[in-house]
């Protein structure tokens, strides 16, 4: 496996991937001190030293991959301090090549995960192809457990075609939950592996057969401690193109695109076949939500949702490279601009960039965002509130090793 400070410097080599990360309204520029020199593009300054702890507040989390030539590849997460970006944490996982990272549109697999968004190369290339939208960063926070000790997988019998499911540790052990097949009988297709948000269980989808569309399938789960028995959690008609979300305790499991919960877990917004008004009750079942099935629902025109800032406001990204608030208890008619009713006024200057909302903060008074203008793509940190005044956020200092394939995927 290539070392820590030679996969860094090629991910900050690699031109045209997306830099997404986090920051507090601050200037940057001399945030290091005059020994932090990462122009090497290595680990971050005195990454060896720093601990493996992710505390869970004050703390931004940032994830890059750089995926291995015969398959596999090495994940560095590494947390930072939100008011003046010193490295605070480090964690790296090594990929083996029998994990299964490629895309579900390319290889027919139905294989919907972060690392696949994180991972997968580029077909026309060797880096990967960074998340464009903040689902994405959704499906990829999701493979890992609560203090990023442990990322779930799933792993690949090119022999036989089976694939289980497990997790990797820090060490780069690979535990099987599924373990070995049962001799002659019905080979184990598990896909789509996720942590239970509490870390005690891996869960992931399954098809009775192979089959490739819409059909009936299975949540399950198999627990880390123990005999890793397979628990089933639901079954029924679904998408398998739809990713996979644990939510609350006790944990449910959610076929959902676009999932992101308020803070109080108690409402969501999300997508499904079938599922036309998107903004709802949490359920508190496994499965896939309908209409039928949705509780006090509602539709909410949100082109690009980046989150909620409050149990019942949204942050929306619009086609106008621009990003407003919506109240979604608001009713009346649309307002100009393709907005909703509900919706704040624009909360940035007007502009010409493509602008991709990030993480938010956990007052919800402030967010990052990434924006590109050409070839140049730049971090900027904004109030929720309109009339913010972008904040560009300067690669200085221990965040100068961050390079353009990493994400950010917390903020707590």
């Amino acid at each position: 496996m290539t070392s820590t400070a030679a996969v860094a410097s090629g991910i900050c080599a690699r031109a045209g991937a997306v830099l997404l990360a986090a920051c507090t309204v601050v200037s940057l520029t001399a945030c290091g001190s005059p020994g932090d020199d990462a122009g090497s593009g290595g680990t971050p300054s005195g990454a060896e030293a720093v601990g493996g702890d992710f505390k869970r507040q004050d703390l931004l989390v940032s994830a890059v991959c750089s995926p291995g030539s015969g398959g596999g590849g090495l994940l560095q997460v590494d947390g930072w301090n939100p008011r003046n970006w010193r490295h605070e944490a480090h964690a790296e996982f090594s990929l083996p090549n029998t994990v299964k990272i490629d895309r579900a549109e390319d290889s027919g697999s139905q294989t919907v995960t972060g690392l696949a968004d994180l991972c997968a190369p580029d077909p026309l290339g060797d880096a990967p192809i960074s998340p464009d939208n903040t689902s994405a960063l959704v499906r990829i926070r999701s493979v890992f457990d609560r203090d990023f000790t442990r990322v779930a997988v799933v792993v690949q019998d090119r022999a036989t075609g089976a694939t289980h499911v497990g997790y990797v540790d820090r060490s780069g052990k690979l535990t099987d939950l599924t373990g070995p097949d049962q001799g002659f009988g019905l080979t184990p297709h598990e896909r789509n592996a996720v942590f239970a948000p509490d870390g005690d269980s891996v869960w992931f989808t399954y098809f009775e057969g192979e089959g490739t569309s819409f059909g009936t399938g299975h949540i399950a789960s198999r627990a880390v401690a123990g005999d890793h028995r397979l628990t089933n959690q639901w079954s029924g008609d679904f998408y398998p193109d739809l990713p996979l979300n644990v939510l609350g305790s006790p944990a449910r499991g959610v076929l959902a695109d676009s999932v992101h919960v308020t803070p109080d877990g108690r409402r969501m917004i999300a997508w499904a076949e079938g599922l036309d008004n998107n903004v709802l009750d949490t359920p508190t079942q496994s499965g896939m939500p309908a209409d039928e099935t949705a509780k006090n629902a509602r539709f909410i025109h949100c082109d690009e949702v980046v989150g909620w800032t409050d149990n019942h406001t949204l942050l929306c990204g619009n086609s106008t490279s621009n990003f407003y608030t919506v109240d979604t208890t608001a009713r009346g008619e649309d307002l100009p601009d393709n907005r909703p009713a509900g919706a704040s006024d624009p909360l940035l200057p007007e502009n010409d960039h493509e602008n991709l909302g990030e993480v938010i903060s956990p007052d919800g008074q402030r967010f990052v965002f990434v924006s590109s203008q050409g070839e140049a793509k730049d971090l900027y940190v904004a109030a929720t509130k309109p009339g913010s005044t972008p904040q560009k956020i300067e690669r200085t200092g221990d965040l100068a090793v961050l390079g353009p394939g990493a994400v950010m995927i917390d903020w707590r």
